[in-house]
């Protein structure tokens, strides 16, 4: 994928993101306010409707013991007449009748002493309709020992007839008893009955209209269009309740109806145990329940008080639906209002997402082409342009990337011609070092150099001034990088160049004499730069193992015994090269056996680090030496093993210092092979030069 569209596709993720994330966020915040504010508002609702029906329902109850009152004064008032009827009225104490209780009034003449008429006259069902006739449907009274007189009286007989035995079914009592509700046989409507008297006196019966006595006064009539009024009592068996009479409220206009429903023993309502104990113990109260007919259904609100008789309760009961009928218009207005304001942001977020887009595909395009012009900078200076330049004129990021390339570039040129120039160095030490080391009948040479950088002050040369000697030769100059390198390279120039001349000192050729002449060279060459050069100088004779050296300042060489594993190190007094031009170097000589190992190394191999910060050492070297030197490896492979084993220990660290290693041993002739052999020691004209000097000459470099 192109940068271009990662910049594009980055813009619209920085620009798109917060806009879908904030809609999103605010559609959830809306929706979660929505059912918060209906929660809320269902609960407000809830006990709000709750509280007014129970107050409603308190007053209506009130409302018919009020009529109830007002009934029983009724027949009361019937008692009453029949008593005066009889000439029984009460004695002190008893009931008095006020003057005006009766609409007609009683005969002046005090009443008869003789038992009353075998009928209740007219005028005691008269005088009681007067008072309460819009309320009673009929009224009934009976003498002692005469049959009841029903008024207004029945049509039919058969009528009449239905009308005895259920008056011969009230109970009788000398207060004021309320039946049951029961099917008017006369009106066909539900009624009540309330009586009073018994079998020794009169008896007196006013019959009701259940809405006439049920009816609140308009209490509940705008509550709910669905609100169900009932008279209830709790079941014998305390299961639940007994519907005695239920109100109805018919469907569009008209009055009230009240219809019979007898559920003897059979439960009204599923649950409610606290509704049930309040109204056994006859207090108000409310409930949300459900019908135990339609489980299914929403709950119902019922609010119910005490009548203060025969267990009696009035029960009002509306489905939640419509007390919350409310929070569901508010509840759709603001579902309406939510998706005007969804279609609102989607437009606005469509709007948007083109104007984001738009303004992406511009900036992604013109920084799309700035970087390709920074792009073609960069590959112009890869194939070694380092005259390009790009347009930094703008003030952003990338303008400054551009300003930082155009200052890149000439640095970056420097640092080529540097880089060459160093490239150029390495390539010609490289050369400085011997590409193979010299045959030389009896001795076997092995040498390798590895610098830390391109250039460094480490170096190894194999001298043959005779065929019949070999000088060995490791430095070590201070510092690293391009200087250790040309001092190096002096150095080694001035050691050629001295064993070059043949010198002769106090008649006979000593290494003595070729040090301390380059020492007073580089003396002078090195003043008061602190800079110098460690170096060991051994010469051998391979046929007699004969063998000197000079130890200017550098670590003893070590010969390693393979007979016994036995080390010696090759001492001697002396300091580096460089460091004081009066400084006599003096030669140490020893005897170098055959098979036996002459180990000559820079201190980069024993200061070698691991991660942990440990030397390799020059313990960990000898046991290496040992491990390594076998009578089948050869010279070369020991060396290889060694600079390996240095390698391993240091794994991953990088190396800080320049490593040198020179290894040599003595061949018995009989042992070498058969090219070797065939050299002649005696040759003094093997290296093509001219050595037919008095004296023992020293002889000029070979590679």
């Amino acid at each position: 994928m192109h940068l271009r569209w990662k910049l594009l596709i980055l813009l619209l993720l920085f620009a798109v993101a917060p806009m879908l994330a904030s809609r999103l966020y605010n559609a959830r915040a809306f929706q979660d306010m929505r059912l918060d504010l209906v929660r809320q508002t269902n609960a407000t609702l809830v006990e709000r409707a709750r509280q007014a029906v129970t107050m409603q329902v308190l007053d209506h109850a009130r409302h018919i013991r009020l009529q109830e009152e007002l009934l029983e004064l009724a027949v009361q008032m019937q008692a009453a007449g029949l008593a005066w009827e009889q000439g029984k009225l009460p004695g002190p104490g008893g009931m008095l009748l006020r003057p005006g209780m009766f609409r007609h009034r009683m005969p002046d003449a005090a009443p008869p002493s003789s038992p009353g008429p075998a009928s209740p006259p007219d005028t005691v069902f008269e005088a009681v309709a007067s008072r309460f006739g819009q309320r009673l449907l009929w009224q009934a009274a009976r003498l002692p020992d005469a049959p009841f007189t029903v008024y207004p009286p029945p049509a039919t007989r058969h009528d009449a007839v239905t009308l005895a035995h259920l008056l011969e079914a009230l109970p009788r009592s000398d207060q004021p008893f309320w039946s049951d509700p029961f099917q008017d046989p006369l009106s066909g409507q539900l009624a009540l009955a309330v009586s009073m008297g018994n079998a020794t006196t009169s008896f007196a019966v006013c019959v009701v209209a259940a809405h006439t006595l049920l009816h609140g006064g308009g209490h509940l009539d705008n509550l709910s269009p669905r609100l169900e009024t009932m008279l209830v009592r709790p079941d014998p068996g305390g299961s639940g309740l007994q519907a005695l009479a239920v109100q109805e409220r018919p469907q569009g206009e008209g009055h009230d109806t009240l219809s019979m429903d007898w559920r003897q023993g059979k439960t009204v309502i599923a649950g409610g145990e606290r509704m049930l104990a309040d109204l056994q113990a006859e207090r108000a109260g409310s409930a949300i329940l459900k019908r135990e007919e339609a489980p299914n259904e929403p709950a119902m609100l019922w609010a119910y008080a005490p009548l203060g008789r025969d267990r009696l309760s009035l029960l009002a009961c509306l489905p939640l639906d419509d007390v919350t009928a409310e929070t569901v218009a508010m509840q759709s207005f603001i579902d309406r209002r939510l998706a005007a304001l969804r279609a609102f942001s989607a437009s606005s977020f469509a709007v948007l997402m083109v104007l984001a887009f738009c303004c992406s595909l511009i900036v992604s395009r013109r920084m799309h082409q700035r970087v390709m012009r920074l792009l073609h900078g960069f590959a112009q200076v890869a194939r070694g342009n380092f005259a390009v330049r790009v347009d930094a004129t703008s003030r952003d990021e990338l303008g400054q990337l551009a300003r930082s390339f155009n200052a890149m570039v000439p640095a970056l040129e420097e640092r080529f011609r540097i880089m060459e120039a160093l490239d150029l160095a390495h390539a010609m030490q490289q050369r400085l070092l011997p590409q193979a080391p010299p045959v030389v009948p009896g001795l076997e040479l092995a040498g390798a150099c590895l610098y830390c950088e391109a250039t460094g002050g480490d170096f190894y040369d194999f001298l043959t001034p005779s065929a019949r000697a070999v000088d060995v030769v490791v430095g070590d100059v201070t510092g690293h990088g391009l200087s250790a390198a040309l001092l190096m390279a002096t150095t080694r120039a001035s050691l050629r160049q001295r064993a070059a001349l043949r010198s002769v000192c106090c008649g006979e050729v000593r290494l003595a004499c070729n040090i301390n002449d380059v020492n007073r060279q580089l003396c002078r060459d090195l003043a008061l730069s602190g800079n110098f050069v460690t170096l060991a100088c051994l010469r051998i004779i391979p046929r007699t193992g004969e063998m000197a050296w000079i130890r200017a300042g550098h670590d003893p060489a070590l010969l390693y015994n393979p007979a016994d594993h036995s080390f010696l190190e090759l001492g001697g007094a002396g300091i580096p090269l460089g460091v004081e031009e009066q400084w006599r170097y003096e030669e140490q000589a020893h005897l170098l056996p055959a098979d036996h190992i002459l180990a000559i190394g820079t201190d980069g191999i024993w200061e070698t680090q691991n991660p942990a910060g440990e030397r390799y050492g020059k313990t960990r070297f000898r046991a290496a030496l040992q491990r390594l030197t076998t009578p089948e490896a050869t010279l070369q492979e020991i060396l290889d093993g060694l600079l390996q084993d240095v390698a391993g220990f240091r794994r991953h660290v990088p190396q800080e210092d320049d490593v040198t290693l020179v290894l040599l041993r003595r061949r018995l002739l009989a042992t070498l092979p058969g090219n070797l052999l065939d050299a002649d020691p005696d040759d003094d004209d093997a290296d093509g030069e001219d050595t037919t000097c008095r004296a023992n000459l020293s002889g000029g470099p070979s590679r």
